[in-house]
């Protein structure tokens, strides 16, 4: 149960509607799309609006230093990011 607890507060540290949008497309890929074309245009439509929201804040973290290296050493959560 520890490693669960520290998994779910490692998870709630990164964008939350980025983590949400990411498993419906890969849904959609593995079992109702066509062709290749057609999941990218629907992962394209399911995460726009999580690129304009999430994107810049995130890139400028990264500026800073977080999560370079495959290293995310984020102490604390951000209250308004959490839902």
């Amino acid at each position: 149960i520890g490693n669960a607890i520290n998994l779910a507060n490692s998870l709630c540290k990164f964008p939350q509607e980025c983590l949400r949008a990411d498993p419906l497309s890969a849904y959609n890929a593995a079992y109702n799309s066509a062709s290749l074309d057609k999941a990218l245009r629907f992962e394209i439509d399911n995460a726009a609006h999580v690129l304009e929201k999430e994107s810049i804040k995130g890139a400028e973290k990264f500026m800073k230093g977080v999560g370079r290296h495959g290293k995310f050493h984020l102490d604390s959560l951000d209250d308004k990011d959490v839902v």
